[in-house]
């Protein structure tokens, strides 16, 4: 998941760039899985990788885009364009724990999956 990851309106040396992925690789399997429905409305990476057909050329298709936003607030998805809006956290463990707030409500309402 980590090497799909694009970064859209935020400064070159953007913290969010290291945060990110640093949370991301303390996510377990199925909070991975989770992040992964959140954003794409997809539950794994298909052997090719991932593809939004319906996106119509606004953001790589094969890409999970970070697109930064300018007020705090919970991480939002757009799946129909593999898209997450992310406030630039100041640190790491604020942006887990707004993440695993959205991901895990995302999951109370989508009813897509259970994992657990």
């Amino acid at each position: 998941i980590i090497n799909l990851l694009t970064y859209e309106g935020y400064e070159e040396d953007a913290k969010i760039k290291e945060y990110l992925p640093q949370v991301l690789r303390k996510f377990d399997s199925d909070e991975l899985r989770l992040f992964l429905h959140f954003v794409t409305n997809n539950v794994s990476i298909p052997i090719n990788g991932i593809y939004n057909p319906g996106n119509h050329g606004s953001y790589p298709p094969d890409k999970i885009n970070i697109y930064h936003v300018s007020s705090i607030q919970l991480p939002v998805a757009h799946t129909c364009w593999y898209r997450c809006d992310i406030y630039p956290y100041d640190n790491p463990d604020i942006l887990e724990e707004h993440l695993k707030h959205a991901i895990y409500n995302h999951k109370a309402t989508a009813g897509a999956f259970d994992i657990g």
